[in-house]
């Protein structure tokens, strides 16, 4: 059912009654933490918010940004994605990604396409590289 989810897209300028929308850095973690599901920006915030198993819809706003949204869609990790400049058409987007991932067959296919992509040896790797430059 394609009618499943009443979405309406909100801004800081353009709120809805109840809805929520943070810019706070401070509580930055805490609500990473505790969302649901989460429309970032294409930079650093996905993956912390994918190591965390988070539901991301991304937007790609700069050209490196909008590469890591391409990347990583090839990957299989993003179905779906806002496009910055097609706000008309962002609305069908969230309605989509939120049908598709009403179902526990989907999260759970996303959370193995997450760990399958994070290894999180990323400190291994830092280490040895700097173990290496000390000891050349």
């Amino acid at each position: 059912n394609n009618n499943l989810f009443n979405v309406k897209l909100i801004s800081k300028h353009n709120r809805i009654k109840d809805s929520i929308f943070h810019n706070d850095i401070l509580k930055y973690y805490s609500l990473l933490y505790k969302a649901d599901f989460l429309i970032l920006s294409g930079g650093q915030s996905i993956y912390e918010a994918m190591y965390l198993e988070k539901l991301i819809i991304p937007v790609g706003l700069t050209c490196n940004q909008k590469k890591n949204i391409n990347d990583l869609k090839k990957c299989g990790i993003f179905k779906y994605s806002l496009n910055s400049k097609k706000l008309e058409s962002n609305e069908i987007i969230i309605k989509n990604f939120l049908n598709h991932y009403i179902s526990y067959d989907n999260q759970h296919n996303y959370s193995k396409k997450i760990h399958g992509y994070l290894d999180l040896k990323g400190p291994e790797r830092i280490n040895k590289l700097i173990q290496k430059i000390l000891n050349d």
